[in-house]
């Protein structure tokens, strides 16, 4: 925990593709695999694992070490590299997310180890380093080495996630110089410069020839500053993560509705404008785009605009769309390259994850039904997210645990934690479900 395993490309080197504090952090685990008994095996820096047991099969347990910046450190109440114990909660970033999670699978495969269980299948812990970026580290891991014949991610929620949306971050962008070609001129928009989140900020300039119209038309800024003939406002909104857009409230739809409010606006500010009016805004379900679909198992598509940023040279707008089973992700992609065809803008997939979806009848899902519903006492419901976990690179695979019903980790924000129970109650449970898999 006291590792900041965030990514940084500038301390990267041979066999540390993310950075020098990955590399310990990769260098720590191994290390505790080590000292409990496990075979271990580092990929120059991209991936490890560390093993017990024989057999021609293995089970696979896949977490990652990497972990997300501290974007509000003023709102920790706690060092987040520090793990703090504190009513019953460990506090720390990467304690949910998913160095605790992973920590918990290992002992638990030494619980089993050290009963002397005659194991059928070898176990597996497999750890990557670039989980909450790139993935490349699983690509590396899986091209040196075989798929398990069964695997599952503590890194999602209990009972099993076995549904996982398809992921995509675009981006578009207009190339064009600002003009002020009318009486207000957008001249300036930037946001937080930031992936994974609803845009909550906003900060915008005008330059303008009547400064008292335009106010009357930013009803919606929380702050507007009119100095000579410039206009300065920001509007603020409700921060959440990206594929949860209905859990907060988007800045960029408030500056958006205000831009439609500007008639007499430049040519570059009215390109702006028509895009967000005609595709964003209040479009958190990708209604707007023809894209808003619903499947009863895995709910609906997510539409998140993340960032916008207008400068004097182009504006880039970057949003995060998902998808459910009942549309291809073929689809998806023409849609949004025909609205940047249409629109004269240059569109990029900045990210792209498929969709993962296990059935219910699958050995997989019945050996970890039976795992939770033996230490819970009630039946393991199935359950889809918008998040992603390493499930997504396996063959069959889940995210499975560690949080429970009720719990609130706090995962990519501050005070990441996870309570002491809930990490006691998902041993167990991992515990019955190697050996479900593994033993029997």
């Amino acid at each position: 925990m006291a590792v900041p395993s965030i990514r940084d490309l500038n301390t990267k080197k041979e066999d540390a593709p993310f950075g020098e504090n990955i590399s310990k952090a990769f260098d720590e685990f191994l290390t505790i695999a080590k000292r409990e008994g496990f075979r271990t095996e580092d990929f120059n820096g991209y991936a490890a694992h560390a093993e017990i047991g024989s057999g021609d099969e293995f089970i696979g347990v896949l977490g990652h070490l990497d972990v997300v910046p501290i974007f509000n450190p003023d709102q920790w109440h706690s060092d987040p590299f520090k793990m703090t114990e504190r009513d019953g909660f460990l506090y720390g970033r990467g304690v949910n997310d998913d160095k605790g999670p992973i920590l918990a699978a290992l002992y638990s495969v030494k619980i089993l180890k050290e009963l002397n269980l005659d194991m059928k299948r070898r176990v597996r812990i497999i750890v990557g380093g670039a989980e909450e970026t790139t993935w490349e580290c699983m690509k590396y891991y899986f091209s040196k080495n075989p798929q398990p014949v069964y695997g599952f991610s503590p890194d999602g929620d209990f009972p099993i996630v076995n549904g996982e949306k398809g992921i995509m971050y675009y981006s578009y962008r207009l190339d064009e110089a600002t003009k002020n070609d009318n009486k207000h001129n957008l001249a300036k928009v930037c946001s937080k410069d930031e992936d994974g989140f609803v845009c909550d900020f906003i900060e915008a300039e005008f330059i303008t020839k009547d400064e008292k119209e335009l106010k009357s038309l930013l009803k919606r800024a929380s702050s507007v500053e009119i100095k000579d003939n410039k206009v300065r406002v920001t509007y603020e909104g409700k921060r959440a993560l990206s594929r949860h857009p209905e859990r907060g409230e988007n800045a960029a739809f408030k500056f958006g509705k205000d831009l439609c409010e500007i008639r007499e606006l430049n040519s570059k500010g009215k390109a702006l404008r028509n895009i967000l009016e005609k595709y964003f805004i209040d479009s958190i379900y990708g209604e707007n785009i023809g894209l808003n679909v619903d499947d009863k198992e895995m709910g609906n598509t997510t539409m998140c605009l993340m960032n916008l940023f207008f400068r004097e040279e182009d504006f880039c707008i970057k949003f995060d769309f998902r998808y459910p089973k009942g549309i291809k992700k073929e689809k998806v992609k023409d849609t949004f390259k025909r609205i940047a065809d249409e629109n004269g803008l240059i569109y990029e997939i900045t990210k792209e994850l498929d969709m993962l979806y296990v059935s219910p009848e699958s050995e997989l899902i019945s050996s970890l039904k039976s795992a939770y519903n033996e230490v819970m006492g009630e039946e393991a419901e199935l359950i889809s997210k918008g998040a992603a976990s390493y499930a997504r690179t396996l063959k069959e695979g889940v995210a499975f645990g560690p949080t429970l019903i009720g719990d609130v980790p706090n995962s990519h924000k501050a005070n990441e934690n996870i309570k002491i129970e809930t990490l006691e109650k998902a041993i167990e449970i991992y515990c019955n479900a190697i050996y479900l898999l593994a033993c029997r």
